[in-house]
């Protein structure tokens, strides 16, 4: 254990936004911000002595399993933010962690929910994760939000469209060898058409991730908009060699406040 582990309960990052990370509107992508707020994880798992090195000596790995995102601010080109994060808990097989994001000014303008599994290296099934925070004292922290449905998987759509099967390709590869979660971030918001993107930026983004997707996996796009008052749309991920849902998010949309300020 980390000696200091109590006085680094909440880990914060500071970075700064670089010219390709942002997009047509020179603002940051909600892609970019779970890219960032990961690396934040990471540090923090590092500084208890639970990083990616660490836990494969354990015969562990951590696993991201659910996400969920609200964003009241995208920071633009050349800003510098702050990221927070902090254990939240444990919930059944999951460990919690939370996120904020802070702008140059120290407000608020993201925050975020995440749950993880530890699996077994080689056998790919969930470990208990209790023993492992008790042994290492990792400290907790409320909250910022909960997940709805008690952690329970998003809804699949139904009476969607579909999109054409695309492969999958060297480039949305991790080090593991499989598909970086952040890419199906990525492939959900390219199915938005640029008009909408100018339009519109992400409110909040929830995401369950279910299966591992390799090289040579052909993709497919499900979606289904959903009534509210705000844009909102369901999303499902399809395999084609097996027909196996690989994720499932919903996404609600605000309209951007550049466009606002011209009506």
């Amino acid at each position: 254990m980390n000696p200091d582990a109590k006085s680094i309960a909440i880990w914060s990052n500071s970075y700064k936004i670089n010219a390709f990370e942002v997009d047509p509107t020179r603002k940051t992508t909600i892609q970019t911000l779970c890219k960032i707020m990961q690396e934040a994880a990471w540090d923090h798992a590092i500084s208890f002595g639970l990083g990616y090195s660490q836990m494969l000596d354990r015969g562990l790995i951590w696993v991201l399993s659910r996400l969920k995102i609200r964003v009241f601010d995208f920071p633009r080109w050349g800003e510098t933010i702050q990221i927070r994060t902090w254990p939240a808990g444990i919930h059944r097989l999951f460990a919690l962690r939370d996120f904020q994001v802070l702008d140059e000014a120290s407000a608020s303008i993201g925050e975020a929910a995440s749950a993880w599994l530890i699996l077994d290296e080689k056998s790919r099934r969930p470990a208990r994760i209790e023993p492992l925070f008790h042994e290492m004292k990792i400290p907790t922290r409320e909250s910022l939000f909960e997940f709805e449905e008690n952690l329970e998987r998003l809804p699949s759509p139904h009476g969607y469209q579909t999109q054409p099967f695309f492969p999958v390709r060297v480039s949305d590869l991790d080090w593991h060898n499989h598909v970086n979660n952040v890419k199906y971030m990525e492939w959900i918001s390219d199915s938005y058409t640029l008009e909408f993107h100018t339009h519109f930026q992400v409110a909040a983004f929830e995401i369950d991730f279910l299966s591992e997707t390799h090289y040579g996996d052909e993709i497919s796009i499900c979606t289904q908009e959903l009534e509210g008052s705000r844009p909102t749309f369901l999303h499902s991920l399809l395999r084609k060699r097996d027909g196996q849902e690989i994720c499932i998010a919903r996404i609600s949309w605000q309209e951007r406040k550049e466009q606002k300020k011209d009506a």
